[in-house]
């Protein structure tokens, strides 16, 4: 039963190990293409090239015919933009000092009904800090009763195993004198 499974095993890696003869044919052809892809690849790019060179000479020439165009036309509206400036900033000047008076008196209005609202704010804070810390010193009451029993706790079991410890200790110590003391007689009397 063993060697059949056994050559059952050896004809399954055989036909696995035939399928892979025909590999390195495989590769050599993905080689070719690749190498073909490459070399059109090239060629495209060399064309693409010399398309955005064109282009971009046309471009350049473009911008510049434009740019003299843009120039002659910005002058011409910059004195005109001026005269509109200085007529526009007098008419603005008196509209200024006309809204500063009347902004004046609606912040001093603001500002009396501004500090009422603080004067209120503050007493309704302090009565809810007050508040607060009332019942954050009896969370911290209660807190402090609850540990002082868990270290109560604590400290009573870790005094009994210290003392179980000490014990323990001590008996191991009179065993160990106890034969010492024995074998320094058995030394003794030889």
């Amino acid at each position: 039963m063993p060697s059949r499974r056994l050559t059952e095993r050896v004809e399954i890696l055989e036909q696995r190990v035939g399928g892979l003869e025909t590999l390195p044919a495989r590769v050599d052809a993905v080689e070719l293409q690749i190498v073909h892809l490459r070399t059109e690849m090239r060629a495209g790019f060399a064309d693409v090239r010399q398309e955005i060179r064109a282009g971009q000479e046309v471009i350049r020439e473009e911008i510049h015919a434009g740019q003299e165009v843009l120039r002659e036309e910005i002058h011409a509206g910059q004195e005109v933009l001026r005269e509109e400036i200085h007529a526009g900033q007098e008419v603005l000047r008196e509209e200024i000092r006309a809204g500063q008076e009347a902004l004046r008196e609606e912040i001093r209005a603001g500002q009396e009904a501004f500090r009422e609202e603080i004067r209120g704010g503050q007493q309704m804070l302090r009565q809810e800090m007050r508040a607060a810390d009332e019942a954050l010193r009896e969370e911290i009451h209660a807190s402090a009763d609850v540990l002082r029993s868990e270290i109560r706790a604590g400290d009573e079991a870790l005094l009994k195993e210290i003392r179980a410890a000490s014990d323990e200790t001590q008996r191991h110590m009179r065993v160990l004198h106890e034969e010492v003391m024995s074998r320094i007689r058995t030394i003794r009397d030889g």
